[in-house]
């Protein structure tokens, strides 16, 4: 996985023109926000979760599941309810907190019909 650092102080710059089909999903390091997106492609901003999150909250495909990640739901393969995580397309399994789970399983039903698991 390719890794930039970014040293933009512009949104527009960090997300890119297509990030809602680009980026996959962001996770939190401290100060620092790492982007993962489609290509493989791994960017470091200053900027913190929140800062995203503030961003990208009116466009409804971007999820905060914990404290740590935002996941583009346009690349979540599935969720296990039992276990409490969500797996991202060719990606990692990320954990949701007990308190995003109903608001997570509610709002992917209404948003797209994913696989729900309850091994």
């Amino acid at each position: 996985m390719q890794l930039q650092k970014l040293k933009q102080r512009n949104f527009e710059q960090i997300l890119g023109e297509n990030y809602e089909v680009e980026i996959k999903y962001l996770e939190a390091n401290i100060n620092y926000t790492t982007l993962y997106f489609v290509s493989g492609i791994k960017k470091i901003s200053c900027y913190t979760l929140l800062r995203f999150e503030e961003r990208l909250r009116a466009n409804q495909a971007y999820k905060r599941i914990n404290k740590t990640f935002i996941v583009n739901m346009n690349f979540v393969e599935q969720i296990d309810l039992n276990n409490q995580n969500l797996t991202i397309n060719n990606g990692p399994v990320l954990q949701v907190s007990r308190r995003k789970m109903k608001e997570l399983e509610r709002d992917f039903t209404s948003f797209r019909k994913p696989v729900f698991s309850n091994r």
